[in-house]
């Protein structure tokens, strides 16, 4: 071989890295693209992006400002060293209510706000704000209309409300001329009746106006919307229907450059009128604009006579001397507008956030528009203002809504509070500039203008000083003498600067706090002194979702952080881990650290697959841990409470002492097999394929055998009294079950559980079963479950057992496990298999509270002889995956969910599974099963809150008594084990292999491990070592794991995957007859697309953070998206010639094996 082609063969293999790692960040997000994509240029035009001092862009790696500092600015020793605290509070107020851009742009806003100090910016944050819409009262037919709520907009800039107007050219701007027009605004009319009314009009004369207004209609649900220009003999009218009750978007237009049709856009869509029109000039002498009144006028062919004023409610209203484009006006109606400096088109603009209340100015409606026609609401009243949470600008920015009225009730109070703590700050406050300075100096001032101290009026609340209007441009604070004022200027420069060099010292300590900690603008530099990569996130979002927080759900509403200001959280938790990471880098832990700093489970969502493994893989291995957050409803607020007052069934009424009841465990018996029907099955035709039993006790749930489970935990600890953990009741016309009897009662201490039942009127004493040891106050999770064997399921006539199950789980193997049975005397007069005058309508489970009733009838656990052990009721710990079931529960069922949270999975869910209704024995199945991931976590105004049965049976638990209007549930982060979904797929998690241990106890940790000493691997045991290692997202993985919690183990699908006659069959018939179960399941169309959205988040975000992560010989291939088939959909390749293939016999000595193979080679050029 030549010098030449070892060079060649050799070049870049040293040097070349194998993945070229990127440098962009989401941070420098615009650096460059501003230079490449005009229409994002163009973007960034009427923004304060190219000013020195803006920073809220990312585009600038150090510190602008001192709003960027993580200080808790609340509190004025942080903050305020050398100015006074009050001179501080009031000038911020000042800031804001006078100088706030009422109509400003979007680049004047940011000036605004960018020019502001960090403790002006939390006075702005913290000021009280608002966004609403105006509601108009409007006048009953025959009455005078001059009485209803209206708005005359006086056609003169800045003639209304001089004081607070930027333009007072008193010019005339509102006559349409020789230019196109629109008007944009949200209605909503009531659901009533209504008859003519105008809603928006400019009006010359009767035959010279544009008016929009409603037509009579005696219907609740609509109306018709008139749109009508006239001009002398010319005109063009389009109308359109307007539903009512709810906000409806309206954009009415005449293009006179288009197609000079007058066309309505009413929610999206466009109604035209018939034909075109060309109108002159469009002048209306300046005449006012009316809003939700006017006159009678000229609407096409006829003269439409107004009844009434409008009755309804209008929000964000815009006038336009320009048309827009259908798709523009669709994207902006939910969004916040402001003008376009360079468009001149707008001429009126109200937002109607003005708030509700009795303050100075509540009836004026301020003008966005830049051509200040502020204006006067006629017959106003404060309810005008009541605005439900309704408001149709979903993503209307509240941050930029502040409520500028100095006498509004909540700008008072926040004023006075912030006073009140920066006077007594002051008082002690050694460093303040006018302590420092010898007291002669201000003397003489202070005598000569008489004033009684240096800082005058300024600890006056700022509502005192100032004349009770906005925006007026104006400084309203008061005059002090030049000497304070010279060093109140220096001391807030000086505080400016303290701050910025005190961040210098916060830059190396990086917390979760949100104070005291680095400063955003320097986590990359931070970063790099960790050696740490932070994932480029969010570089394909678009620039409102990464700077404003909109547009990143479906309705459009803004979110309560922007991308950017997420992607910073997530970077501070990196690096604030970075220390844990590094310890196991390299690892598939460091990896999913990642994630997790990111908000991201990777459990939930992803698969990390390394590559190779054993040649021969176990079914029962095939088993991973999950991680995953849990809703457990708390009953912990009743602590400490005692009931005093009760209602007919004995709970209390007292507030916060909670309690949650199960519907009756009862329905339709249409299932033939265990237990026997007592009954004859009727209506065959009806409930298919075996007909309903006529004997009502067969539809008891509990007519046979049962089983009750549910997660427990007590994060307080055992308080010295033992806690019921569930009941079952009945109820019926007899004593005591008319207040409810309890059947059973599993009560708990700190080392024991106990199960009292007594199920028959005539039965003499209370059986017991118990378990001791048992501690489910000790802040763990605990599996508890209890039940019935009957019958049938133990081959006896007149005898049945009950079972008391408890176990606690760490990473999937039970640390802690109990269960005991005992056989019991089966009575035939119990009343959790007959319906009788103690049981009317089925046992049903209750947990909580309750005063028991029973007297002397001496029945059940209400008895007076019972005792007080068994009469315990309360309970103040937390539960969560509440499941009943109609069918005893194995062994194998019992540890697969104890170690499975998730899992309500039976040992034949051909059978068992809910949805099978044909096959011998499906009435035994799970009748109702709550789910830690509910939607709903508060309660209602009631206190109420309602668990949902997710089997489908509607056997829903309502909760009731628990604090009103509060999240009820607590989360908590668990650890389990759950079946793999990919049980047949060759991977490996640890690569460093235990062949043998001497203790043959810690042989279950390794499939292979035998007893020492092994002098060589066996062929057949050999692993096949890859370094190849991939992230998935897989678009069937949440399907996946939920087919998985119907199956307790693999044999059942070992059964139907893995059956020897199954190599010559066409299909999979198990396979199929189980997707035809388990499919029965899903009430709606599965909504794939909602993977790939997610996935274009994770895409190539975490492609560099995993890269720093594994070890450089690992052949990491990205993080990917795939399609594939789910675990009960597998394609079959059908073979012909059985003698070539393994017999059963041989076969079923590897049984519950999967063969695997693996082909490496090499394709070379020879």
């Amino acid at each position: 071989m030549s010098k030449k082609r070892l060079f060649e063969r050799s070049r870049g293999r040293l040097f070349k890295p194998k993945h070229i790692r990127g440098g962009s960040r989401a941070s420098a997000y615009l650096a460059g693209r501003l230079s490449k994509d005009v229409k994002l240029k163009d973007k960034f035009d009427n923004t304060n992006l190219h000013s020195t001092a803006s920073f809220r862009y990312g585009d600038k790696p150090f510190i602008v400002s001192t709003q960027q500092l993580n200080v808790d600015w609340s509190r004025f020793e942080n903050h305020t060293f050398f100015h006074s605290a009050v001179a501080n509070v009031n000038e911020a107020f000042d800031r804001i209510i006078n100088f706030y851009p009422i109509d400003g742009t979007q680049k004047q806003i940011e000036e605004y706000e960018d020019s502001l100090t960090g403790f002006e910016k939390y006075v702005l944050d913290i000021f009280p704000k608002n966004v609403g819409y105006l509601v108009f009262s409007g006048t009953v037919v025959g009455e005078s209309q001059t009485n209803g709520t209206q708005i005359s907009v006086k056609d003169k800039s800045g003639f209304n409300i001089k004081s607070i107007s930027s333009n007072q050219t008193g010019n005339s701007v509102l006559d349409p001329l020789k230019s196109p027009f629109s008007i944009d605004f949200f209605i909503k009319i009531p659901e009533q009746a209504n008859d003519n009314q105008i809603l928006v009009q400019k009006k010359n004369s009767l035959a010279n106006n544009f008016t929009l207004a409603l037509s009579q209609s005696s219907s609740t649900k609509n109306c018709e919307l008139h749109f009508g220009i006239t001009s002398g003999s010319n005109f063009s009218v389009v109308s359109g229907s307007i539903d009512k009750g709810s906000f409806v978007h309206i954009y009415a237009m005449y293009d006179l450059f288009g197609d000079r049709r007058t066309k309505l856009l009413i929610n999206d869509t466009v109604h035209s009128s018939s034909q075109a029109s060309s109108f002159g000039t469009l002048f209306y002498n300046a005449s006012d604009i009316t809003i939700g009144a006017g006159e009678d006028a000229r609407i096409g062919s006829v003269v439409f006579n107004s009844k009434q004023t409008f009755s309804g409610s209008i929000d964000d209203f815009k006038y336009f001397h320009s048309v827009d484009p259908v798709s523009k006006v669709k994207k902006r109606k939910v969004r916040s507008f402001y003008r376009d400096p360079n468009d001149p088109t707008l001429k009126l603009y109200y937002r109607f956030n003005e708030p509700f209340g009795t303050y100075t100015g509540n009836n004026l409606v301020l003008d966005s528009s830049g051509n200040s026609l502020h204006s006067t609401i006629t017959n106003f009243e404060i309810e005008n203002r009541l605005t439900a949470s309704d408001v149709p600008v979903l993503s209307e920015d509240l941050k930029r809504s502040p409520i500028l009225f100095p006498s509004f009730s909540n700008v008072v109070s926040l004023n006075t509070i912030l006073l009140s703590s920066a006077s007594l700050y002051d008082d002690y406050n050694p460093n303040l500039i006018t302590n420092l300075i010898p007291k002669h100096y201000f003397q003489d001032a202070s005598d000569f203008k008489d004033f009684t101290e240096e800082l005058a009026r300024l600890e006056n609340n700022f509502e005192s000083f100032s004349n009770n209007k906005p925006g007026q441009k104006v400084s309203e604070i008061p005059a002090t003498q030049l000497m304070i004022k010279l060093l109140l200027s220096y001391a807030k420069h000086f505080d400016e600067l303290k701050l910025l060099t005190d961040a210098i010292t916060s830059f190396r300590h990086t917390q979760y706090n949100d104070f005291d900690t680095t400063p955003d603008p320097l986590l990359s530099e931070k970063a790099k002194l960790l050696n740490v990569t932070l994932p480029d996130l969010f570089s394909t979002g678009e620039v409102d979702q990464l700077f404003e927080g909109v547009n990143l759900t479906e309705n459009g509403s803004r979110s309560l952080k922007s991308l950017v200001e997420v992607q910073n959280l997530i970077w501070r938790r990196i690096i604030t881990e970075a220390p844990r990471t590094n310890l196991f880098r390299g690892t598939i832990r460091s990896i999913k650290s990642a994630f997790r700093s990111a908000g991201i489970e990777p459990d939930n969502i992803l698969s990390i697959r390394e590559f190779g493994g054993s040649k021969i893989k176990s079914l029962e291995g095939s088993r991973e841990l999950r991680r995953d957050v849990y809703k457990f409803l708390s009953f912990s607020g009743s602590f400490g409470k005692n009931a005093t007052t009760f209602n007919a069934q004995g709970y209390p009424t007292n507030k916060n002492i909670p309690r949650l009841k199960s519907a009756f465990l009862s329905g339709s018996r249409i299932q033939v097999g265990r237990p026997e029907p007592r009954g004859t099955f009727i209506k065959k035709d009806i409930f298919k394929p075996h007909g309903l039993s006529n004997n009502l006790s067969d539809g008891l749930f509990t007519s046979g055998s049962f089983t009750y489970e549910a997660f427990y935990t007590n994060k307080t600890g055992y308080r010295g009294v033992p806690e019921s953990l569930v009941r079952l009741h009945v109820t019926g016309t007899d004593a005591p079950s008319n207040s409810e009897s309890v059947v059973a009662n599993l009560v708990a201490s700190n080392n024991y559980l106990r199960l009292y039942f007594q199920e028959s009127p005539t039965q003499a004493k209370t059986n017991l079963l118990f378990l001791t040891g048992v501690n489910v106050f000790d802040n763990n999770i605990w599996y508890v479950s209890f039940g019935k064997t009957n019958t049938h399921d133990l081959n006896s006539f007149n005898t049945s057992s009950y079972f008391l199950r408890a176990a606690s789980q760490i990473n999937g193997d039970l640390v802690e496990q109990y269960a005991t049975a005992s056989i019991f005397e089966e009575y035939n007069d119990s009343v959790l298999k007959n319906i009788s005058s103690y049981n009317t309508s089925g046992s049903f489970v209750v947990i909580g509270s309750q005063s028991l009733a029973g007297g002397s009838s001496g029945k059940f656990l209400n008895r007076n002889s019972a005792s007080n052990n068994e009469k315990i009721t309360n309970f103040h710990g937390f539960v969560t995956n509440i499941r009943f079931f109609s069918k005893n529960t194995t062994h194998k069922e019992y540890i697969n969910r104890a170690k499975n949270y998730g899992s309500f999975g039976v040992q034949d869910p051909k059978l068992n599974y809910n949805y099978v209704n044909a096959m011998t024995g499906a009435f035994e199945r799970l009748i109702f099963h709550t789910d830690a991931k509910q939607g709903t976590s508060n309660s209602n105004a009631s206190g109420e809150i309602r668990l949902f049965d997710f089997s489908q049976n509607n056997l829903h638990l309502q909760g009731e008594n628990f604090e009103v209007s509060k999240n009820v549930f607590k989360n908590m982060r668990v650890d389990f084990e759950v079946l793999s979904d990919k049980f047949d797929v060759n991977y490996s998690k640890d690569k460093i292999r235990i062949r043998s241990f001497q203790d043959a106890q810690n042989l279950d940790q390794s499939f292979f491990s035998t007893i020492a000493p092994v002098h060589e691997v066996l062929p057949s045991e050999e692993s096949m070592d890859d370094n190849r290692l991939s992230v998935d997202m897989s678009v069937m993985k949440g399907l996946n794991e939920n087919i998985f919690k119907m199956f307790n183990n693999f044999e059942a699908l070992d059964d139907a995957f893995g059956q020897p006659n199954l190599i010559f069959s066409e299909n999979y018939h198990e396979a199929a007859h189980l997707r035809d179960v388990y499919f029965n399941n899903v009430i709606e169309v599965l909504n794939l697309q909602k993977y790939r959205q997610l996935f274009k988040w994770i895409d190539n975000s975490f492609t560099d953070v995993i890269y720093s992560l594994v070890p450089r010989t690992t052949n990491f291939l990205g993080v990917n998206f795939i399609y594939e088939s789910h675990v009960l959909e597998r394609s079959k390749f059908r073979y012909l010639y059985d003698e070539i293939y393994m017999k059963s016999l041989q076969r079923d000595s590897e049984r519950g094996n999967i063969f695997l193979s693996q082909f490496v080679g090499r394709v070379k050029k020879h």
